[in-house]
């Protein structure tokens, strides 16, 4: 069963990527990479980010949209006060607000990840964004980002990205 509300999902095309329901949930492939599709489902939460519901967080920044998948499970699962969401891909950001299909706490914010400057600080900082698969890539990234947004990280809080085994705590 997905976590997103399929009655409020249509098929959907765009340049960049497309939205199909399935039998069980919805899903979304990237027109640039047949590779990278998102199913919504549990499965996405609990083998992508299996320490996501382990965590203590009030305050959410999140890395990358795709459909919503994680933030509305936040949304639908914890006592979040805030969940901020940055994505990119104006197209995505565009969709996912005219839909209607996210929680109305969601922010949304067009922008990019690696250039983002956030107002506040937060107790879980998740990044979710598509890598080259290679390991140094990550890496990379990884460190980039944390450095990046590790002043942004309340006092205990986490930094997590789920394709690394555990989160750091701040």
């Amino acid at each position: 069963m997905g976590i997103l509300n399929k009655d409020l999902i249509t098929n959907f095309t765009t340049s960049s990527f497309s939205i199909y329901k399935e039998t069980e949930d919805v899903s979304i492939s990237f027109t640039t990479d047949d590779k990278h599709i998102i199913h919504d489902n549990e499965l996405y939460i609990t083998k992508g980010c299996p320490k996501l519901s382990s965590l203590s967080y009030d305050s959410v920044l999140i890395g990358g949209l795709g459909m919503g998948v994680i933030p509305e499970w936040i949304a639908q699962n914890t006592s979040c006060s805030v969940i901020d969401v940055v994505d990119n891909n104006s197209e995505i950001t565009h969709w996912v607000s005219s839909s209607g299909h996210l929680d109305s706490t969601i922010n949304i914010i067009d922008g990019d990840i690696y250039t983002y400057t956030p107002t506040r600080s937060y107790d879980l900082i998740l990044i979710d964004i598509w890598f080259g698969g290679e390991s140094d890539i990550i890496d990379n990234t990884y460190t980039t980002l944390e450095t990046r947004y590790s002043g942004s990280i309340n006092p205990g809080g986490h930094y997590y990205l789920p394709f690394l085994a555990n989160p750091v705590t701040y």
